[in-house]
């Protein structure tokens, strides 16, 4: 363009024979500058989604809508050290402390049946083998009739927090004790 711009254009024309030899091309053009753009835009918004997913401070996983995994970010398989099949295991792997697990799998088995958030804290195995408390949020994801179409989860790891309390209530008791 003569400002230094660029267009994108559809064309579509055909040649047509006018007389014996002379060919006249029919056609249009159409601007396709925006759609461009637009398909540029949504390719860069999908490569940063990874990188994104993979920044947060947290362990995100997708679940079908019978609550199988799908798919979980990098610092998730980093900290479990396993793969995503391994981890759709999570009830017979020991991922979650033996003392836990009922009360996991009977809360799981329950949110999953009703279509309810979970929320809940156990004691999870990491990659070297020792149980962390972690948080997990896990809600629903509803199509336009209110169907569950998938399960979003978050997991952080709240063991330090775990220990600060205890010494906290340690720290309480301690001090509530009379003195002589």
């Amino acid at each position: 363009m003569p400002d230094g711009s660029i267009k994108h254009l559809h064309v579509l024309a055909r040649a047509l024979e006018t007389s014996p030899g002379n060919l006249e091309f029919v056609g249009a053009a159409t601007d396709v500058t925006e759609r461009r753009r637009a398909e540029e835009s949504l390719r860069a918004s999908e490569n940063n989604l990874p990188r994104m997913v993979d920044s947060v401070p947290g362990f995100q996983f997708a679940l079908s809508s019978a609550g199988k995994f799908e798919l979980a970010n990098r610092p998730y398989l980093e900290y479990f050290g396993k793969t995503i099949d391994e981890i759709d295991h999570w009830s017979t792997n020991e991922a979650i402390h033996p003392d836990d697990l009922q009360r996991v799998i009977d809360s799981f088995t329950s949110s999953m049946a009703r279509g309810t958030p979970l929320e809940d804290e156990s004691r999870f195995r990491r990659a070297d083998g020792l149980y962390r408390w972690c948080r997990s949020s896990i809600l629903p994801v509803r199509d336009s009739n209110g169907g569950i179409t998938g399960w979003y989860g978050l997991m952080t790891d709240i063991e330090d927090r775990k220990r600060a309390e205890e010494a906290l209530r340690r720290n309480e008791a301690y001090l509530s004790k009379p003195r002589r």
